[in-house]
């Protein structure tokens, strides 16, 4: 991966994130979405592997910091507001209220496996976390093909053998995404650059969008890949890649168009904030419509949304990604101002 930003891939995981907090605001066409959202993050992730020689425990450092320490932080942060404001918790499901309770809550949290309803999408985070921690260390051990074999039989395992509720069954599923994500950067850096003009760009975009909308067709079911419920493997894939292309031709065309484009990879490098924190702001809206609309109280408790309307998801989407997009803008500002003084304090002594 080259130093400078490829900026198509950031508009591809600015378009997907939105397209995540809209699915979660119950957009008309979120089972649309759920067949690709999430999958061709993963894919992204193996486009964007590079092997290193700086050695196992390098790579573990990065992605502790990059990927562990925001879990920790944002689910011990969700987890207080729960405790806080329990009213916020689904009605049946248990609220950490004692002492007992909280610390088992902390400990899972640390341990990489809890997290509470207000952070449930961060099950993205320790998923590509493990998986790429392990798709690192294959890789960096075994031939293209033995590599290609090993993923594809855990895929297979994990899918048909390890039950759901150990919670481990979708790493396999992320594994291999990765490796089909990585496959794929190899495939187009060998392709001929004719074959990446625009009409075959557009080509591409009306094939891919024509196989998810038949996909659809299939099943009544939904794809979600956080219960590693992917109706079928061969369907999973299939949807998988599809959207990957969908989103990454539709993602170059945009490249042309230079407001838009750079306000989509703003998005596509602020991804984990809104991950995060969708849910929470999605609260804060919840608020907003019992009082306008005069419901229940208890109406707060409902996942992912509080009360759905014909417009609803509009509010929510925008909220759910305009508010997190603000505290980070705040915090980076911040910060910047807050270094900006020590230096200047440092000079002047």
């Amino acid at each position: 991966m080259n130093a400078k930003r490829n900026i198509t891939i950031d508009i591809m995981k600015g378009l997907l994130i939105i397209l995540m907090v809209a699915g979660h605001a119950q957009v008309p066409i979120h089972r649309f979405i759920y067949l690709f959202h999430m999958p061709a993050f993963f894919l992204i992730s193996g486009w964007l592997y590079k092997s290193t020689d700086n050695g196992d425990l390098f790579f573990i450092k990065r992605k502790l910091k990059g990927l562990y320490k925001p879990y920790v932080k944002w689910n011990l942060i969700c987890l207080a507001i729960l405790i806080a404001f329990p009213i916020l918790q689904q009605h049946d499901a248990a609220i950490p209220n004692t002492l007992g309770n909280i610390s088992a809550s902390v400990i899972k949290i640390f341990a990489f496996r809890g997290r509470t309803i207000l952070s449930d999408p961060s099950w993205f985070v320790y998923v590509l976390f493990f998986a790429t921690i392990i798709y690192n260390f294959v890789s960096k051990r075994l031939s293209a093909i033995q590599v290609g074999g090993v993923i594809f039989v855990s895929f297979i395992v994990t899918y048909y053998v390890i039950p759901n509720k150990l919670e481990i069954d979708n790493i396999g599923s992320a594994l291999l995404l990765l490796w089909l994500g990585h496959l794929l950067r190899v495939l187009y850096n060998n392709i001929d650059p004719k074959y990446m003009t625009a009409p075959w760009i557009l080509l591409l975009t009306l094939v891919s969008a024509t196989v998810l909308t038949a996909l659809l067709f299939f099943t009544d079911k939904e794809l979600r890949l956080i219960d590693n419920e992917l109706i079928a493997p061969s369907y999973f894939i299939v949807a998988s890649l599809a959207g990957f292309t969908f989103i990454g031709c539709i993602s170059k065309i945009i490249t042309k168009l230079k407001f838009l484009s750079h306000s989509l990879a703003y998005v596509g490098r602020h991804t984990l904030i809104i991950l995060f924190t969708h849910i929470i702001v999605f609260k804060i809206v919840g608020l907003l419509q019992i009082y306008f609309y005069e419901l229940n109280i208890s109406e707060i408790s409902n996942y992912p949304i509080c009360y759905k309307d014909r417009f609803s998801w509009i509010y929510y989407t925008i909220a759910g990604m305009g508010l997190p997009l603000l505290y980070e803008f705040i915090g980076n500002k911040a910060a910047l101002y807050n270094e900006r003084r020590k230096q200047s304090k440092t000079c002047s002594e």
